[in-house]
């Protein structure tokens, strides 16, 4: 077991506001900091970076003494759990003939992409790693979910994939989200629920979904790792400047 950090801790969830706010002050009240200055390790529980959810310079404290470092988990034990899951999902199908693996990550706006967001090459590069690092023994594609209906949007959908796969014979299908790190409505209600019923009506006879990572031990571990990291690349965070 990891001893605990001598540095203070504090965990902030300001995501709805894009801010750590009052972090600063709460690291100073906990850990007897003798001097003003905090570093702020902002780990952003999310496999993609798209610069459009993220803008830079949007998460910040709430004054210049604190230093705000922001990273993204996704290579942190995230494809080791995703396909560790993969397999779990494939073991429970009755038999691997006509089945098919269907990735799905939530769509962005074209016009995203256009302007030089990174995420749809991640979440493609993110399916090769799974499906490289699980062994995948069956065929495999990838989809988007959870568009609006409004301007255009990546796909194809996973409405629009599924058709092209029951037309090639498909009858069992293993779902894996990859751009969720944990359940939420679009996985729970839009996957578990919706997709699953648009399936089976469709004439899929096997409908395996894989969960999220969670709080898989490779990616839990995965987190712990990158902090402990980024705390040894970084000064201490109550020393003086």
């Amino acid at each position: 077991m990891r001893a605990p950090p001598r540095e203070p801790l504090a965990v902030d969830y300001g995501a709805l506001e894009g801010r750590v706010s009052g972090l600063e002050q709460r690291l100073m009240a906990s850990g007897g900091c003798s001097a003003p200055r905090a570093l702020a390790l902002t780990v952003l529980l999310g496999d993609h970076g798209t610069e459009h959810l993220l803008p830079e310079g949007s998460w910040r404290t709430d004054s210049d003494d604190a230093t705000v470092e922001t990273v993204v988990s996704r290579r942190y034990g995230y494809i080791e759990a995703l396909a560790n899951l993969q397999n779990l999902a494939i073991d429970r199908l009755t038999e691997q003939t006509h089945s098919h693996v269907l990735f799905t990550a939530h769509s962005i706006p074209v016009s995203y992409t256009a302007s030089g967001d990174p995420y749809i090459d991640e979440v493609k590069q993110t399916v090769e790693l799974v499906a490289r690092k699980a062994g995948n023994p069956l065929p495999y594609s990838l989809a988007f979910q959870s568009a609006v209906r409004f301007g255009e949007w990546h796909g194809p959908s996973v409405e629009e994939e599924l058709k092209l796969l029951l037309d090639r014979g498909i009858r069992r299908l293993v779902v894996q989200p990859v751009s969720f790190v944990s359940e939420n409505l679009e996985t729970m209600y839009d996957l578990d629920i919706c997709f699953r019923e648009l399936c089976n009506q469709r004439g899929i006879e096997q409908f395996e979904r894989v969960p999220t990572p969670g709080a898989e031990q490779p990616y839990v571990e995965g987190l712990a790792r990158l902090v402990e990291n980024l705390f040894v690349s970084e000064r201490d965070p109550c020393a003086t400047s």
